[in-house]
C-alpha cells in the first residue's frame, strides 16, 4: 500500500467514531508485516497513525503474502476472516506481548480491516 492510500485509509479509520471510543485509553506501538512490508503503527488517544521513530513495538503481526491476499478478497475463506482466526491457524505470527495484542485486538482488528480494503 503507497503512502497516500494508506494515509487516506488511516483519516477514515480515524474518522469512524467506534475507533475513536475504542482510543480513548490506548497508547500501543506495534508492527503489521505483510511479505517484505512492514509498517510501524501507534495508536493512543490523538488515534492510529504511521510513525518512523525508533521506538520499540509491543508486538509485531507477521503475515505471508499468499494469507493476505485471502484475507483481503471480497469473501474471505475460513481461518483468514480476521487477525484472530489467522493467529489461531497459523497463518499469521504474533510476536511479542501477547497481553497486549490481545489488549488492543478491537483496534488491531480496525488497522487490519482497513488495510485489507
Amino acid at each position: 500500500m503507497d503512502a497516500s492510500t494508506l494515509e487516506l485509509a488511516l483519516a477514515e479509520l480515524n474518522a469512524d467514531a467506534a475507533t475513536r471510543r475504542r482510543l480513548r485509553f490506548a497508547d500501543i506501538v506495534f508492527v503489521v508485516a505483510v511479505g517484505a512490508e512492514s509498517t510501524r503503527f501507534v495508536a493512543d488517544t490523538n488515534g492510529i497513525r504511521v510513525i518512523v521513530d525508533g521506538r520499540s513495538p509491543a508486538f509485531v503481526i507477521n503475515v505471508d503474502g499468499e494469507a493476505w491476499s485471502r484475507f483481503a478478497s471480497a469473501a474471505p475463506p475460513p481461518g483468514f476472516q480476521d487477525v484472530s482466526s489467522m493467529a489461531e491457524t497459523g497463518r499469521a505470527r504474533v510476536t511479542g506481548s501477547f497481553v497486549d495484542f490481545v489488549r488492543y485486538l478491537n483496534v488491531v482488528r480496525d488497522v487490519m480491516a482497513q488495510l485489507a480494503r
